[in-house]
C-alpha cells in the first residue's frame, strides 16, 4: 500500500459494489437497511453508540468533533475528503471501529445501549468497511505484530523486563490487539503479581470485546484471571472466571479447572466444619428450623454459628432470610451487606438484597396510599411491589 496515496473509502466501497453489479451504495435498496443507511456514519444510532463506548464518549464534549459527525451525516460525499485530513482521520478511524466492531459490550458492564433504531448495515457492507479499516491500519498492524512476536521471544526466555517493555511498545503502535494486554497479564502472573495480572486480563477482555476478538482469546484471558484468583486463595472468584472461560470456549482445560475448583470449595467447607463441629451443628439446626417455619429459632441458631465462625457468608445469607420472614428489614439488610462484603460475587446475596428493597418499596407505596387513597400511582406501585414479592424465591443456602 502506498502510504503517500490518499485513501478514499467511499470510492473503494463503490468500486467493490459495482464489481458485484450493485448500484450506488447511497441509493441501493436493501432488505436489511433503508437506502440512506448503507454507510457507517449514516447509522441513526451513531451518537448513542459513540456515547456508550469508552473510547469515544469524551469526544462528544468536543464541538468540532460533533459538528464533523453531523457534517458527514448530512452529506456523505464529504467523507473521503474529511477522512484524509490529518486533523480528523484518527477520530474518524476510531469512530469507524466503534460502529463496525464495538458490538459486544464490556466484560464489566451488563447494561446494553437502548437503541432508538435497530437498523444495521448489510453484512457485505460491514465487510467492505472493515476492509477499509484494515487498509488504513495495515502498516501499524504489521509493525505491532513484529514487535509483539519479539516480545513473545523475550517472554519465553523469561526476560520479563524486556518483554513488558516490548508489549507496551506494541500497544502504543496498535492498541486494538487484546493479546498484548493478555501477555502483560501473563508476565504479572509469572512474577506472582496476581492482582495486576487480573487487572491486565480484564483490560484485555475489554479490548477484545471492543474489537470483536475471537472467543478463544477471550476464554484464555478469563482462564488466566481464574488462575490468578486461585493463587490468591479466592476460590469463588476463580470458579466464576473458569465458568466464564468455559462459556466462551468449551476447552478441556477450562472444564477441568472448573471441576477442580468446585471440589476445592466443597472440601474447604467440609474440612472447616469438620474441625468446628459445633458451628456446623448450629447451622444445620438453623436450616431445619427454617424449613419448619420457625424463623425466630432458626435466626438464633445462625447467630450461634456466626459467633463461632464469622467468615461464612452463607450464615449471614440464611439469617437475613429469617429476618425477611419476620419483617425485620433493617436487620435483614445489615446481614445481606455483610454477606456481600465477604463474597461480592454471591448471586444469592444480591437476589436477597433485591427482595429486601422490594419489601421496603412496597411499604413506602403502602404508606403513601394510606395517606392519599386517591393516588393511583401509589396504589399501582403497591400492587406491583406486592406481586414481585409474592414470586417464589428460595435463597436459603443449605450447604
Amino acid at each position: 500500500m502506498d502510504k503517500d496515496k490518499p485513501i478514499r473509502p467511499m470510492v473503494f466501497v463503490k468500486r467493490c459494489l459495482q464489481q458485484k453489479n450493485r448500484k450506488d451504495p447511497i441509493k441501493e435498496e436493501s432488505n436489511s437497511a433503508p437506502s440512506h443507511f448503507l454507510h457507517p456514519f449514516a447509522d441513526p444510532n451513531i451518537f448513542i453508540k459513540i456515547k456508550k463506548d469508552r473510547r469515544t464518549r469524551s469526544w462528544l464534549d468536543d464541538e468540532q468533533y460533533v459538528n464533523l459527525i453531523k457534517e458527514i451525516q448530512g452529506n456523505l460525499d464529504v467523507f473521503d475528503e474529511r477522512f484524509n485530513e490529518p486533523a480528523h482521520q484518527p477520530k474518524i478511524v476510531m469512530t469507524l471501529r466503534v460502529l463496525l466492531l464495538g458490538r459486544q459490550g464490556y466484560v464489566t458492564e451488563n447494561e446494553k445501549p437502548q437503541l432508538q433504531d435497530t437498523r444495521t448495515l448489510p453484512p457485505d457492507l460491514i465487510n467492505l468497511w472493515i476492509a477499509v479499516l484494515h487498509k488504513v491500519e495495515g502498516l501499524k498492524l504489521e509493525k505491532e505484530t513484529e514487535v509483539r512476536q519479539a516480545a513473545n521471544v523475550a517472554f519465553k526466555a523469561r526476560d520479563f523486563t524486556k518483554a513488558l517493555e516490548m508489549y507496551n511498545k506494541a500497544i502504543e503502535i496498535f492498541p486494538f490487539d487484546m493479546r498484548c494486554y493478555m501477555n502483560i497479564g501473563a508476565i504479572h502472573f509469572e512474577t506472582k503479581n496476581y492482582t495486576e495480572c487480573i487487572s491486565q486480563c480484564i483490560e484485555a477482555v475489554e479490548v477484545g470485546r471492543e474489537n470483536s476478538a475471537f472467543p478463544h482469546y477471550v476464554a484464555k484471558a478469563f482462564l488466566r484471571i481464574g488462575k490468578a484468583y486461585q493463587k490468591l486463595g479466592n476460590f469463588e472468584s476463580a470458579k466464576k472466571f473458569y465458568k466464564k472461560s468455559a462459556d466462551e470456549d468449551n476447552t478441556t482445560e477450562a472444564l477441568r479447572l472448573l471441576l477442580e475448583m468446585e471440589n476445592l470449595i466443597y472440601l474447604k467447607n467440609v474440612n472447616f466444619y469438620a474441625s468446628h463441629q459445633e458451628a456446623w451443628d448450629y447451622k444445620c439446626s438453623g436450616n431445619a428450623l427454617f424449613l419448619k417455619g420457625n424463623y425466630v429459632g432458626a435466626a438464633e441458631y445462625y447467630t450461634k454459628a456466626i459467633s463461632l465462625y464469622s467468615q461464612d457468608s452463607k450464615l449471614y445469607n440464611n439469617r437475613a432470610e429469617c429476618y425477611i420472614k419476620l419483617t425485620k428489614l433493617d436487620l435483614a439488610m445489615k446481614d445481606c451487606e455483610k454477606c456481600l462484603e465477604l463474597q461480592r460475587d454471591n448471586a444469592q446475596g444480591w437476589l436477597l438484597k433485591a427482595r429486601i428493597l422490594q419489601y421496603q418499596t412496597m411499604i413506602a407505596f403502602e404508606k403513601a396510599s394510606e395517606l392519599d387513597s386517591s393516588d393511583k400511582v401509589a396504589l399501582k406501585g403497591f400492587q406491583q411491589s406486592l406481586l414481585a414479592i409474592n414470586l417464589e424465591y428460595n435463597c436459603l443456602d443449605m450447604e
